[in-house]
């Protein structure tokens, strides 16, 4: 699954440097699902280390030492994590255009909703599966609320005038029906079809 997850975000930081600061919606949603797909990468290494749970902590079982492993795994995750928040706070700090101070501000109108609106998301979706209990645990509140955190403080390393220079700055985001049809659709998709499993067999 994280491989998956920098998988996407490499696409996603790939469509972003190709979306103009004039499609503001367009770019948003890149930065999203690249920036949410390189967090939930990286802090489930770290998650997986600390907890022994999860798919790193399977890979690593039974191995020499696989305690040396875990703990490997979690120092790595937790460094690649904080890689993480601060590319992707010079990515849209970049886009932005109040001096500093209030750089972080502008930047929280763009992360808390995402933030809360993707956590509740995670937390409905996870009722709906058979194992509702573990699977809230581990992925609605260690996934969706932990694993996305750095939309959350990561904004406030833009209160350092010298952590980013704003350039090509994002034009006024008006609101968008398409988007939020396409937004409403993703989420029921994710409820009510991903979150009780899909059955192949």
């Amino acid at each position: 699954g994280s491989i998956m997850n920098a998988i996407i975000a490499l696409v996603g930081f790939f469509w972003l440097r190709r979306t103009r600061a004039s499609r503001p919606a367009r770019w948003f949603f890149c930065w999203l699902l690249a920036t949410i797909s390189l967090l939930q990468a990286t802090g489930y290494l770290m998650f997986s280390g600390l907890g022994g749970v999860g798919d790193w902590a399977v890979v690593v079982a039974g191995l020499p030492g696989d305690g040396l492993w875990r703990g490997a795994l979690a120092v790595a995750g937790g460094v690649s994590y904080w890689l993480a928040v601060r590319y992707s706070m010079q990515v849209i700090g970049s886009r932005l255009t109040s001096p500093a101070p209030q750089r972080a501000r502008e930047a929280y109108g763009y992360t808390m909703l995402a933030y809360f609106a993707g956590g509740a998301l995670g937390l409905v979706g996870g009722l709906f599966d058979p194992n509702a209990a573990a699977i809230l645990l581990i992925s609605g509140v260690a996934a969706s609320l932990g694993g996305t955190s750095g939309l959350l403080w990561g904004p406030q390393l833009l209160r350092n005038p010298a952590f980013v220079s704003p350039s090509d700055p994002l034009a006024p985001m008006p609101r968008s029906v398409p988007w939020i049809v396409i937004g409403a659709i993703a989420a029921l998709i994710h409820i009510f079809v991903l979150g009780p499993g899909l059955h192949l067999s």
